[in-house]
């Protein structure tokens, strides 16, 4: 398969990406949380545009081609310009079927790429149990567990 990724303005995109986002991002949620509600598109958007400015944000979205409409997965690398400033927190979600065909890695690599460029060294993200995908991968590249909590 052909996997385009690319970034985008998180700020300023289009409706369409937020749409094909939202679905996405509630396709994903409804892994992570089965008894929650999805998110409204007008949450996301509201969400993208409101993001402070000293809080950098570089999302990038996985499609089949450069022209799909429907997303694969995404990714996030957000840091602060004001404070910690050795840190770089990160996402990273792949809908189940596209798992385990190197999007992670490819994900992983723009995300590494962003905190060398930012100087960052310590890299923070999350996993859930529910999403078992989440920490397999975690341990395959050597991630070290730092905080575990649970909820309820």
């Amino acid at each position: 398969m052909n996997i385009h990724i690319e970034s985008f303005d998180l700020r300023n995109t289009t409706e369409i990406v937020c749409a094909a986002f939202n679905q996405c991002l509630n396709q994903i949620r409804l892994e992570q949380l089965p008894d929650d509600p999805p998110i409204p598109i007008d949450e996301t958007i509201q969400g993208f545009r409101n993001f402070p400015d000293y809080i950098e944000v570089i999302p990038w979205m996985a499609k089949r081609n450069k022209n799909a409409s429907d997303l694969l997965g995404y990714g996030f690398a957000q840091f602060s310009r004001e404070d910690n400033l050795h840190m770089l927190q990160f996402v990273i979600n792949i809908l189940p079927e596209f798992r385990k065909q190197g999007l992670g890695k490819k994900f992983l690599s723009r995300i590494v790429n962003i905190a060398q460029q930012e100087n960052r060294s310590l890299l923070i993200t999350s996993t859930m149990a529910r999403i078992p995908a989440g920490e397999a991968f975690m341990q395959r590249i050597g991630a070290e567990r730092g905080l575990e909590t649970h909820t309820n």
